[in-house]
C-alpha cells in the first residue's frame, strides 16, 4: 500500500505547490519515518527537515504529521482521485 500511496502523493500533492523536496518528505514521512531517518536519507540535517515539514503543514493547512496523513494518504472508501487528485484506481485495484 505504501508504493501506491508514494506515487499518489507524487502524483497528487505535487499538484498543491509543494517543492520536489517537499514532496520527497511527504513520501518518506507516509513510510513512518522519523525526522532523524529522513534526514539521513536525504543528505540533511533533522532540523532542515523540520523546516520542510513546517512549510508543508503551512501549505496544505495541517498542524501535524496526523493532518498531514490524512490529508496526503487516499481514504480508503474514497477513489485517490477524490482523496488527493491522483490516479483513478482504488486502493483494491478494482
Amino acid at each position: 500500500m505504501l508504493d501506491k500511496a508514494s506515487d499518489w502523493i507524487a502524483n497528487g500533492i505535487g499538484t498543491l505547490e509543494l517543492t520536489k523536496r517537499e514532496v520527497e518528505i511527504v513520501q518518506l514521512v507516509s513510510q513512518g519515518l522519523a525526522n532523524k531517518v529522513v534526514a539521513r536519507r536525504l543528505g540533511v540535517r533533522e532540523g532542515t527537515v523540520k523546516i520542510h515539514l513546517n512549510n508543508i503543514y503551512r501549505k496544505l493547512r495541517v498542524s501535524n504529521r496526523t493532518g498531514l496523513m490524512l490529508t496526503a494518504l487516499p481514504r480508503r472508501d474514497k477513489e485517490p482521485a477524490t482523496a488527493i487528485g491522483g490516479s483513478t484506481k482504488s486502493l483494491t485495484g478494482r
